[in-house]
C-alpha cells in the first residue's frame, strides 16, 4: 500500500464544487494553507499536499496523508466519497482505513 491517496464516487460522479470541497478539509483541518484554488497542504511533520481540478471537482489526488488517513475516511463518509490508494487501486475501509496495513506499520 502507498501513502498516496485519491479520493473520487464509486460511480465517477463529481465530488462537488470547490468551495465545497475546500470547506470540508477546512473544517478538519483548520491549519491547512492553499496556495491556489486546486491545491492545499498540510505544513507539519507528517503532512500532506492535496491537488484537484476543475469544477466540479471530479478527484482528489494525495501527496502523502497516511497519517491522516482516519481523518480522510471520515470527510470521505460524511460526503458519500470513496478513498482509494492511489498506487494499488484498492479502496480503503472507510470505517478503519489503517487495516490494510500490517500492524507495525500503523500509526
Amino acid at each position: 500500500m502507498s501513502w498516496n491517496v485519491i479520493i473520487c464516487t464509486s460511480d465517477g460522479s463529481p465530488l462537488g464544487l470547490a468551495p465545497n470541497i475546500k470547506k470540508a478539509f477546512s473544517d478538519v483541518f483548520p491549519n491547512l494553507e492553499w496556495p491556489s484554488d486546486s491545491e492545499c497542504l498540510l505544513p507539519e511533520d507528517n503532512g500532506f499536499r492535496l491537488e484537484f481540478g476543475g469544477n466540479p471537482v471530479r478527484d482528489i489526488w494525495s501527496h502523502g496523508g497516511f497519517y491522516h488517513l482516519q481523518q480522510f475516511a471520515d470527510i470521505c463518509k460524511a460526503n458519500g466519497w470513496v478513498l482509494g490508494d492511489a498506487q494499488e487501486g484498492a479502496e480503503f475501509d472507510l470505517g478503519d482505513p489503517y487495516s490494510a496495513f500490517p500492524p507495525e506499520d500503523r500509526p
